[in-house]
């Protein structure tokens, strides 16, 4: 078992030192073998050591130190693997922030962008693929666990039945049988008890979830659907766009609207809460700070154009 987790392990810092994938998930999958095949040494090296054979043990005692060396070059390497990547991540957003720097111009349009919604429908069908390729991985690795779990069942069972046996042969009282094989019976039930409540406090918070999208209340409308629906016809949806859309769309722009009002009056703390305040929270957001820059200009403009509109000199 320790052999085929070594090789699984050689397996994926070869992909992730070729470049074949470097995601978080090989990482986290890197890591969790990395503990697998450490307690899998460590239950080898207990194992080996309560061997009555002197021969055996030696043989084990040396494999448990070959193990251990494997162990300690993989950590190593995964160790090596992982601050080259961290490095190459900081050179990247080195060399972003310093062409961002060189190129600080607002554009005339902040939220127009280059790629089409035939880009952007591509873009989703490639994501969407790579996560049912990573979802499947999951499921195979979590699969092959579960065959390993039944294999240390029985395992641990038929272990089980040769102390037994040694134990009535050292002339163990069957009272101590009796009460060892009761203690082993609760800790299955604790066991059980234990996923049923972890079940059952998931299915809780699932259930707690409020779905998004819900339809304004009877015989009231919402504060922006009428906008939304006009944005949404306008950036290529249906002139009718579907209610349930245009609810999600009103729901999300209530919450980011509540949310943004939520940070300012926490910058602002106990003054009024102020215009700068929202410009603070978007520093950070080039293309949203823009907008409000703009905005508030045409703001400005639109007030200087009422003053100069003077009504009386129409009237004459």
């Amino acid at each position: 078992h320790a052999l085929k987790q070594e090789q699984g392990l050689r397996q994926d810092l070869e992909k992730f030192e070729n470049g074949e994938d470097v995601s978080v998930g090989i990482q986290g999958q890197i890591s969790v073998g990395l503990t697998s095949l450490k307690r899998t040494i460590d239950d080898y090296d207990s194992l080996a050591k309560r061997e009555m054979i002197l021969v055996k043990q030696e043989k084990a005692l040396v494999n448990v130190c070959k193990l251990r060396d494997d162990y300690n070059e993989l950590k190593s390497q995964f160790d090596r693997l992982k601050q080259r990547e961290a490095n190459k991540m900081a050179q990247n957003s080195r060399a972003e922030l310093l062409e961002r720097r060189h190129n600080t111009s607002t554009p005339e349009y902040p939220f127009q962008h280059g790629s089409s919604r035939e880009q952007y429908a591509l873009r989703e069908h490639d994501f969407l693929n790579e996560t049912d390729s990573k979802l499947d991985e999951f499921i195979a690795h979590g699969r092959e666990v579960l065959h390993n779990l039944y294999d240390q069942n029985n395992t641990l069972k038929s272990a089980q039945r040769r102390m037994l046996d040694a134990a009535n042969t050292l002339g163990l009282s069957r009272n101590v049988i009796q009460y060892i094989e009761r203690r082993s019976t609760q800790d299955k039930w604790i066991f059980i008890g234990g996923v049923v409540l972890t079940l059952f406090s998931m299915w809780a918070i699932m259930d707690s979830i409020k779905p998004r999208g819900r339809p304004p209340k009877t015989g009231s409308k919402g504060a922006f659907l009428k906008d939304i629906r006009l944005l949404m016809y306008g950036f290529g949806d249906d002139l009718n766009p579907a209610a349930d859309s245009v609810n999600v769309m009103e729901e999300l722009v209530t919450d980011y609207i509540t949310e943004m009002c939520h940070k300012a009056s926490d910058v602002a703390k106990d003054r009024k809460v102020t215009v700068d305040d929202f410009k603070f929270i978007l520093r950070n957001d080039s293309k949203k700070l823009a907008r409000v820059e703009e905005l508030l200009h045409m703001e400005q403009e639109i007030k200087k154009a009422r003053q100069n509109f003077d009504v009386k000199d129409i009237d004459e």
